[in-house]
């Protein structure tokens, strides 16, 4: 199993930032329960949003709206061994 990563403070997620190879980047919430809160910058309105993702299933397409400008967003995204290894947001 991959490392959990838990976020208590900006730093902390500045820090995850760098070390996430995607264009986003991603702290766990839900470790035990195979789950990733996923951070990126909404193709709308640019702000830092986050969604959970499912790391239990391997590769998954749906659209959910950003948190801050309402507008729906496609997410695509595939795990390999319990980490995100593709991330896609799209406005459509």
């Amino acid at each position: 199993m991959s490392e959990i990563t838990l976020a208590h403070s900006t730093e902390e997620i500045e820090k995850a930032k760098h070390r996430c190879p995607l264009v986003g980047f991603h702290v766990s919430t839900l470790g035990i329960l195979g789950g990733v809160e996923y951070f990126f910058a909404c193709p709308y309105c640019s702000e830092q949003i986050s969604m959970v993702l499912d790391t239990s299933v391997k590769r998954q397409t749906y659209i959910e709206d950003c948190e801050v400008c309402c507008r729906p967003i496609e997410v695509t995204y595939a795990v390999k061994d319990d980490e995100v290894r593709q991330f896609e947001a799209r406005a459509i």
